[in-house]
């Protein structure tokens, strides 16, 4: 039974190299493909539940809100009009049991 993520994770590999044969030479593509596959993380449009969003340092969104200045945001809920997180890597007093 696969999982979806290991799917998930072929789609983008794919798309990847797919971008990477129309700019650069074969073996200079594969080459990158073994440092992307190494990654943990890897850009993506598709944010859903289980998403973890980086916070880009110095964007302009950090700026109005800095609470957000090097956080790590888990995605609950997703919605289309906005997205519903926790950011994972600050103290808080609210309880999650």
């Amino acid at each position: 039974d696969p999982d979806w993520r290991d799917f998930r994770a072929f789609l983008v590999r794919k798309e990847r190299r797919d971008q990477l044969k129309g700019s650069t030479k074969t073996t200079d593509a594969d080459q990158m493909l073994d440092e992307f596959d190494a990654a943990w993380a890897y850009p993506t449009p598709l944010i859903e539940p289980g998403t973890l969003l980086l916070a880009q340092p110095g964007g302009q969104f950090v700026v109005r809100q800095p609470y957000f200045h090097k956080s790590l945001i888990l995605i609950v809920r997703h919605y289309a009009d906005f997205d519903m997180g926790m950011i994972i890597n600050r103290p808080t007093a609210i309880s999650t049991a």
